[in-house]
């Protein structure tokens, strides 16, 4: 529990320097989304709030303590972030997104081995459990996690 209060002030500084950062650099990077259309903003904005959580996610967990899966899960949420800044700068397909969320979604299922077991307790007291389900279930619930932020992050 202690290391929670050491990690999330460094998380906060870094997201702070990331954000510094990253502002100068958007312009330069075309990661910049104008006026007009569905776009209810009445200037430039730039397109980096992912990078900078993203960003300071990714330092943070450099320097957390090791764990198994903390290897896979770095090397996935660097992946997520390249497809989002290749999405905010080339409008990536949806089809494309999809795949990547999915593939990634495969990676925490068996490279990382984090998986959806169980949808707990719907019908009665006692947990259902996917068994041969989980794989399929866990790939699902990441693109559709995913997805599902990408819808929200777009509405103002």
């Amino acid at each position: 529990m202690d290391f929670i209060y050491i990690t999330f002030p460094i998380a906060i500084a870094l997201a702070l320097l990331a954000a510094m950062i990253l502002l100068e650099m958007a312009p330069r990077w075309g990661l910049v989304d104008h006026p007009g259309g569905r776009k209810h903003h009445q200037r430039q904005t730039p397109l980096i709030g992912g990078l900078i959580i993203g960003s300071a996610l990714l330092a943070t967990l450099v320097v957390s303590p090791k764990a198994p899966w903390l290897l896979p899960l770095i090397v996935l949420a660097a992946a997520t972030m390249c497809i989002g800044f290749l999405d905010d700068r080339a409008e990536l397909s949806a089809g494309f997104r999809l795949l990547t969320h999915m593939l990634v979604g495969l990676g925490m299922a068996l490279w990382a081995g984090v998986q959806l077991t169980s949808v707990g307790s719907l019908i009665s007291d006692a947990p259902i459990f996917l068994g041969w389900l989980s794989v399929p279930v866990t790939i699902f619930a990441v693109a559709a996690a995913k997805n599902a932020l990408n819808m929200v992050d777009g509405v103002d």
